[in-house]
C-alpha cells in the first residue's frame, strides 16, 4: 500500500509538469477543432450541383489517415521529453535516491504520457459523436465505430510513446529528436507505401504505428472493421506485448546506468520479454501464412495467358440454389437445368466453381455421376446425359469456408467472404457453378496472378435462392419471395430466406453493416451503409418522383429495378471489374467512392435502368463496319428521358446544358450520325413550348409500348430469353436492333408520320 501511495505522488508530479505546459494543453483542443472543421465541409459540399460523397465514415477515415498520423508526432516529442527532462540530465542524478524504483519511474512516465495523449482520443470521440448525431446515424452504429477508432488511437499512441521513450533512454545526445522524427516517418508512411504496398509484405502491417494506412480495409464502413477483427485482434495482442518490451528495455537501460545488483536480472527479464514478444507474433504470422499459402496454390495452378484453352459457354434455363450456413461454413446444393442441345456431344461438359469450395458429389437427373475437378472447373462426360430428355438437371453438392483473399497491383483484395454478419458473395466470385470454362485468374509474372475480367453469362436464367442459418439480414440482387420490413426474404418461423426471379444475368448476396432507405408505400429501396443515409434519402426521393411522373403516362415494367445497392465495393473487388454501376437481376448496383456517389449522374443512370432495363444507352446502337449505326432506338429512349428534364423539372434547353451537361449533352449533339435525335428533341421542345405535352406523351408512350427494353432478358416470340435460339450466344443482342419483342420499332419516317397524325388531330 505504501508503494502505491509513492507511485501516486510521483504520478501527480509528472502529470503536473506535463499538463501545466500551455502548448501541450492546447494541442488536443486544436486537434478537435481541426477535425470539426474537416467534417463541417460535408454540409457545404452537399449544396453543390455535383457534390462528392457525403459519407461521414469516409471523411472521418480520411482525417485519421493524415491528421491522426501527424498527431503521433506529439507522442514522439512527449516520449523523448519525458525522459530527457530529468532522467537523461546529469544534474538530475539525485533521482536515483527517490523512494520509487527506476522501473516504476519509467512506467509512471509512460502512464502520464498516455493519459495526456488520450485527450486527443477524447477530442476525436466528441467531434465524431456530434457529427454522427447530426447525420442521423443510429446510436449503436456511432458507438461501434467510435469504439473501433478509440482503440486504434490508444494502441497507436501507446506503442509510439514507448518507442520514443526507449530512443531517449538509448541515445543521450540531442540527435535523438531527429532519430525520433525518422522513426515516426518510417513507422507510418514509409513502411506503408514503400515496403508493405510495393513489396506486398502484409505481415508487417502490425508494425505500422497508426494502422490507418493509405489503402486499408478499414476504409470500408460496410465490412472493413468487422471482417478484419481477427487480424486486428492478433495484431493488438502483439502490439501490446511489443509495447511492454520497449518499456522493459528502457527500464533495463536506466538500471544499467547506475550500480545495482539487479542489472543481470533485468537483462534476463529483457530476454524473456523478447521471447514472449516473438511468441505473440506467431499467431499473427500464422494468420498470414495461411493466406499466402492459398495464394501460392492459385499461382501454381494458373496457366500463362497464352496457354489458356478456348472459352466454351452454354446456356442454362434455371438455377435452384440451396445455401445452408453453419457458423462461417457454407454448404450448397446447386441444381441447374439446361437443354441437352446446348452442349457439345464430343467435349466434356464444364462448369466453373471457385476452388475455395470442396465438391462432395454430383448428380445428373437424380443419379450420382463421376466428375473431374481441375482447379476452378468441374466437368463430366456428355455420354452421361439422358438421351430421352431434352431438359437435363445437374446437381452439385459442395461446401467450404469462404474467405477468398489475394492481392494485385499493391492492393489487398477479399473477393468473397462469409464471416459473422458479413456476407459478400458477388457473382464474379463464381460461388455457384457457372456453365463453361471461365477463368478466375490470369498469370501476372512468375509468382503473381490477377483476377480475370468477368464475363457476363450469354443467357439469362431463372434463379431460386434459399438461405438457411443466416441470423442477420441478408440481401440478394433478386427479389425476395416473402419480403418483410428488413428487406430479407425470411419465412416466419422457418429460419429460411427465399428469393426468386424469372430472368437474371447473375446473382450476388450482401450482408453486413447495411441499412435500408425506402419511401412510404413504395417498393423501391436503397440499401447502403449507415453514413450514406441522408444522401440516399435525397436520391431516392428524386428517383421515386421521377418514376411517379413516368408512371402517369407510361406503363412501366416495375421488374427492371426494385432495389438499389450503393456500396463501397472498390475496397474488395478486383480492378478488372471496370463497371462502376451495373444492373444485376432487379438490382441497380452502384460502386461508392468519394468521387462516384449518388449525384444527378447516377440518378440519370438509375432512371435509365428503371425505364429500359440498362443503365447504358449506348447498348442501343448497332455498329456494323461500313454501315451507318442505327440510332433510332436510342434516340427514342433519349426523347423519353428528355421529358423528365424538360416537362417534369420545367427546365429550358439552355438550363439543361448549363446545369446537367454531364447527363444531357447527348440530347443536343449535332453530328450527322445523331441528326435524327437532334431533330426529334427540337420537335419535342417546340411542342412543349406550344403546350402540347399531352400529345408528345401519347406519341412516346406508343413507342415505349413497342418494348424499348435493353437488358431485360425477355424474348422475342419463339426465342429463349436474351435473343438466341441456338447453342452459340448472339454476338449482337436483340435489344439493340430496330426489331423488338413486340414487333419492328420503326424509323424516323415512321416517327414523322406518327407526329404529324397526332399533332394534326390536336
Amino acid at each position: 500500500m505504501h508503494n502505491v501511495h509513492k507511485a501516486l505522488r510521483q504520478f501527480k508530479l509528472e502529470a503536473k509538469l506535463l499538463f501545466s505546459n500551455w502548448f501541450f494543453a492546447a494541442l488536443p483542443i486544436l486537434f478537435g477543432v481541426w477535425m470539426f472543421s474537416s467534417l463541417s465541409k460535408i454540409s457545404a459540399l452537399a449544396a453543390k450541383k455535383l457534390p462528392p460523397s457525403q459519407d461521414l465514415y469516409t471523411f472521418v477515415y480520411s482525417f485519421h489517415q493524415v491528421q491522426h498520423t501527424l498527431s503521433l508526432g506529439a507522442a514522439v516529442i512527449i516520449g523523448i521529453l519525458l525522459i530527457r527532462r530529468d532522467i537523461r540530465r546529469p544534474s538530475y542524478d539525485w533521482l536515483g535516491s527517490l523512494p520509487v524504483s527506476g522501473a516504476m519511474l519509467i512506467f509512471i512516465k509512460f502512464a502520464v504520457g498516455l493519459l495526456y495523449l488520450s485527450l486527443f482520443t477524447v477530442a476525436m470521440d466528441v467531434v465524431f459523436l456530434y457529427f454522427g448525431l447530426q447525420r442521423e446515424l443510429a446510436i449503436g452504429v456511432i458507438w461501434e465505430q467510435m469504439m473501433f477508432f478509440t482503440w486504434q488511437y490508444e494502441w497507436s499512441y501507446a506503442v509510439t510513446l514507448a518507442l520514443a521513450m526507449l530512443l531517449a533512454m538509448a541515445i543521450s545526445n540531442r540527435i535523438v529528436y531527429m532519430i525520433g522524427f525518422c522513426a515516426w516517418m518510417f513507422g507510418t508512411y514509409f513502411l506503408d507505401i514503400f515496403i508493405i504496398q510495393r513489396q506486398n509484405l502484409y505481415p508487417l502491417k502490425t508494425f505500422h504505428l497508426s494502422q490507418f494506412m493509405t489503402k486499408s480495409f478499414f476504409e470500408n464502413e460496410v465490412w472493413g472493421y468487422s471482417i478484419t477483427n481477427q487480424e486486428v485482434g492478433l495484431s493488438r495482442l502483439f502490439v501490446l506485448v511489443f509495447t511492454l518490451l520497449l518499456l522493459v528495455w528502457a527500464a533495463a537501460i536506466y538500471k544499467q546506468g547506475r550500480p545495482s545488483g539487479s542489472t543481470l536480472k533485468w537483462r534476463v527479464f529483457c530476454a524473456a520479454m523478447l521471447a514472449v514478444t516473438i511468441a505473440a507474433y506467431v499467431p499473427y504470422g500464422l494468420f498470414w501464412k495461411d493466406r499466402f499459402q492459398a495464394y501460392a496454390q492459385v499461382v501454381k495452378d494458373t496457366l500463362p495467358g497464352g496457354e489458356h484453352s478456348i472459352l466454351t459457354r452454354f446456356e442454362v434455363d434455371s438455377y435452384d440454389l440451396q445455401v445452408k450456413r453453419k457458423q462461417d461454413q457454407l454448404g450448397v446444393t446447386a441444381a441447374i437445368t439446361f437443354p441437352a442441345s446446348e452442349v457439345s456431344q464430343q467435349e466434356p461438359i464444364v462448369f466453373t466453381l471457385n476452388r475455395m469450395f470442396q465438391v462432395l458429389k454430383a448428380e445428373l437427373n437424380g443419379k450420382e455421376i463421376p466428375y473431374q475437378r481441375n482447379g476452378d472447373w468441374i466437368s463430366f462426360e456428355p455420354g452421361l446425359l439422358d438421351g430421352q430428355k431434352e431438359e437435363q438437371i445437374v446437381s452439385f453438392q459442395y461446401e467450404g469456408t469462404v474467405m477468398n483473399w489475394m492481392y494485385e497491383e499493391k492492393n489487398e483484395l477479399l473477393l468473397a467472404f462469409v464471416k459473422g454478419k458479413d456476407v459478400y458473395l458477388p457473382r464474379e466470385a463464381y460461388w455457384y457453378p457457372v456453365p463453361g470454362n471461365y477463368y478466375l485468374w490470369l498469370k501476372d509474372g512468375a509468382d503473381k496472378v490477377a483476377t480475370a475480367y468477368y464475363m457476363e453469362p450469354p443467357q439469362f436464367a431463372k434463379y431460386t435462392l434459399t438461405l438457411e442459418g443466416f441470423d442477420d439480414s441478408v440481401y440478394a440482387t433478386i427479389t425476395p419471395m416473402t419480403p418483410n420490413m428488413t428487406g430479407s426474404g425470411s419465412e416466419a418461423g422457418t429460419g429460411k430466406q427465399v428469393f426468386e426471379r424469372q430472368y437474371n444475368n447473375g446473382l450476388s448476396i450482401y450482408g453486413g453493416n447495411l441499412i435500408e432507405v425506402a419511401e412510404a408505400d413504395d417498393t423501391l429501396r436503397v440499401v447502403t451503409s449507415p453514413s450514406n443515409q441522408l444522401e440516399a434519402q435525397t436520391f431516392l426521393q428524386k428517383l421515386t418522383a421521377a418514376r411517379s411522373y413516368y408512371d402517369s403516362w407510361l406503363k412501366l415494367d416495375t421488374n427492371y429495378v426494385n432495389q438499389i445497392y450503393y456500396l463501397p465495393l472498390s475496397d474488395f473487388r478486383s480492378k478488372n471489374i471496370w463497371k462502376k454501376e451495373e444492373l444485376i437481376g432487379d438490382s441497380f448496383v452502384i460502386e461508392e467512392s468519394p468521387g462516384h456517389n449518388l449525384d444527378y449522374i447516377q440518378q440519370s443512370k438509375a432512371l435509365t435502368a428503371l425505364l429500359f432495363g440498362s443503365e447504358d444507352l449506348n447498348r442501343a446502337i448497332i455498329r456494323i463496319p461500313g454501315e451507318t449505326p442505327d440510332m433510332f432506338p436510342r434516340k427514342i429512349r433519349e426523347a423519353i428521358l428528355y421529358m423528365y428534364y424538360r416537362d417534369f423539372l420545367q427546365l429550358t434547353n439552355e438550363e439543361l446544358k448549363a446545369a446537367y451537361m454531364m447527363t444531357t449533352s447527348r440530347f443536343f449533339v449535332d453530328e450527322d450520325v445523331n441528326e435524327i435525335g437532334t431533330s426529334m428533341i427540337d420537335m419535342i421542345n417546340e411542342a412543349i413550348i406550344q403546350g402540347k405535352q399531352a400529345q408528345v406523351k401519347e406519341i412516346l408512350a406508343a413507342w415505349y409500348a413497342k418494348d424499348l427494353r435493353m437488358n431485360s432478358g425477355k424474348s422475342k416470340p419463339g426465342e429463349k430469353p436474351g435473343g438466341t435460339s441456338g447453342g452459340t450466344p448472339s454476338s449482337t443482342p436483340t435489344d439493340i436492333t430496330t426489331d423488338t419483342p413486340n414487333g419492328k420499332l420503326g424509323s424516323m419516317k415512321d416517327w414523322n408520320r406518327e407526329w404529324e397524325r397526332v399533332m394534326d388531330d390536336a
